[in-house]
Formats: C-alpha cells, sequence, structure tokens
C-alpha cells in the first residue's frame, strides 16, 4: 500500500544547506570480496583503506573498506562485520563544515521531534583519547534494517591530530579531514548522488526530518528527491528496499566511457564525469566497455 509524501516543511529561520559526509552500505559476500580483491578500485576511483589510524590497505581478513574523495567518502562493510550491520543495511552521514550549524540543526529538530539525541564522538585507540565528531540523530530513523541517518560534524582536534599544522586555526571541514588520503589524480571525486529503495513509512519520516534539515524537496516521478548541498538524495517506495545507485563526480575520461563488474554491483564511468555505480539491477542504458584491467 502506497503511503503519501509528507507536505513541505516551512521553518521561520531556514538551515543552510547540509552537505553528505559520508555513505555505507552492507554488501552481500561475494559483490564486497570482488571489491576488495581488485587491483581496478584504486586505479578507477580511490586507493582503498580500512581506515583510522594507519589506512591502512584491505586484506583477506578485512570486513570493511573505506572510498575516499574530497569531501565525501563511502564505507563498504562485508557480511559478518564487526558492527553487526545487516546485509543491505544503508547509513546516511548528512552533515555541516561549521560546528554552529549543527548546533542550529539540533534545535530545529528537537523542536518537533521528542526522541532527538547528541552524542560526542572520540577515537579511544589512542591515550589520550582524540574528540572525533558531534553527532545528532532521532532514534526513529536511527534504528531500522533499511535506513539509518544522522547529522555530524568533525571536530577540530581530530584534524589537529590527523593533520598537525602551524596554523593554528581551527579545520572542521570534510575536506580538511580528507586532505591526507586526497590524490588530484584519482578517479572518484565525490558522491553527488544516492539512490534507495526504503518501506513508505520511513520514507515520509525521512522525507520530513530532512526537510527540516534544510534540503529542498521536489517528487519525479514515485520518486521523491531530496536536494542538497553538492548532492541529491533520490528516495523511492520499496517493497524490497536497498541501495539502488549511486551518482559520482569521477576525473574525466579522455578514452571514453567505460564499465566494470564487481560481484552484483557495476561502475559505470563516463567521459565527463558523471558517473554511476549500480548496486541493485543494471539498466541497459548504463552499457559501456569494459574498463582496461591494467595501465599502459
Amino acid at each position: 500500500m502506497s503511503v503519501g509524501l509528507a507536505l513541505p516543511v516551512t521553518t521561520s529561520a531556514r538551515l543552510p544547506p547540509v552537505a553528505l559526509n559520508h555513505l555505507y552500505v552492507v554488501l552481500d559476500q561475494a559483490s564486497f570480496d570482488a571489491i576488495q580483491r581488485s587491483d581496478a578500485v584504486a586505479r578507477l576511483l580511490s586507493p582503498p583503506d580500512t581506515g583510522l589510524p594507519g589506512y591502512a590497505a584491505p586484506d583477506d581478513g578485512a570486513d570493511r573498506l573505506f572510498l575516499r574523495g574530497r569531501t565525501t567518502y563511502l564505507e563498504l562493510f562485508a557480511p559478518g562485520n564487526r558492527f553487526g550491520e545487516p546485509v543491505g543495511r544503508v547509513g546516511l552521514a548528512i552533515g555541516y563544515d561549521a560546528p554552529r550549524d549543527l548546533g542550529r540543526l539540533e534545535t530545529a529538530w528537537r523542536a518537533v521531534y521528542p526522541d532527538v539525541r547528541r552524542s560526542d564522538v572520540h577515537w579511544r585507540r589512542t591515550t589520550p583519547p582524540v574528540p572525533w565528531y558531534d553527532a545528532v540523530q532521532r532514534d526513529a530513523t536511527a534504528d531500522n534494517p533499511h535506513l539509518v541517518l544522522w547529522a555530524m560534524t568533525y571536530r577540530p582536534e581530530l584534524v589537529a591530530w590527523l593533520a598537525p599544522s602551524v596554523d593554528a586555526t581551527p579545520r572542521t571541514s570534510r575536506a580538511d579531514v580528507l586532505a591526507p588520503r586526497w590524490r588530484h589524480a584519482q578517479g572518484l571525486i565525490d558522491i553527488i548522488g544516492v539512490h534507495v529503495g526504503v518501506p513508505g513509512p520511513l520514507r515520509q519520516q525521512l522525507d520530513d526530518q530532512l526537510s527540516r534539515a534544510g534540503l529542498d524537496r521536489r517528487t519525479s516521478g514515485e520518486d521523491l528527491v531530496l536536494e542538497g548541498l553538492g548532492w541529491t538524495l533520490h528516495l523511492a517506495e520499496a517493497d524490497a528496499p536497498g541501495l539502488r545507485a549511486l551518482d559520482l563526480q569521477t576525473a574525466p575520461r579522455a578514452d571514453g566511457p567505460c564499465a566494470m563488474d564487481w560481484g552484483s554491483t557495476r561502475l559505470v564511468l563516463a567521459a565527463d564525469g558523471e558517473s554511476r555505480w549500480w548496486f541493485a539491477g543494471r539498466s541497459p542504458a548504463q552499457s559501456a566497455p569494459v574498463c582496461p584491467t591494467a595501465t599502459h
């Protein structure tokens, strides 16, 4: 049964545009293994790593890997991962570069929702622990098997720890945090679109919550489209929820488009840099020659 879309939300003081911080998805084992073992991932997108503190390359025992862009990144989990995340679940972290903006969002959400929580997260695998990020979430949209949502802002102590500088100016931007891993020659620049299917009641909740976060909303066919700062979320009502595709900004390709399959996923790199990574279904319209398996 279809659940209607929520009415547009109006607020007396419009919040600043909200950006995408990162996204995670729990893959099936075959797809995770194919990506983890592929030399083409580093060449076509970015060098995969297993996270802080050393950004080590993933090995056969890895249960997650990161692909990092300039201001956004993708986290891929294997089944049976250390966090108990179920296959198919998507995590969506929105955020701001300025801590004061997260505080404004928290105020806006608390004005209408009774289940808002704030967390001050530290990196505890060093002594003393390093303040990592501040997060704000609703219990209603942070505890379900389909798509979990939270908002976050990095702490300046994290950036100072990752990339020490003689400049004492506090740094909290997404680009500041990703700078140690960013390579100008890499293929992946940023995630600019997320296509995901969710149950109707959850879509209503996300619609209301994200509209109150300042995302512009419209409909496209049966999809709800929410536009933030530099990225777009496409929410479809689905009986079989899950991540459909990611739109990526990638480096332009002088030798034309190409495609690469990893398990049940297909990456289609466009010549103009407006690329798509399919996670559920492979559109015939997105066919392209297979990407070269090695550099020449």
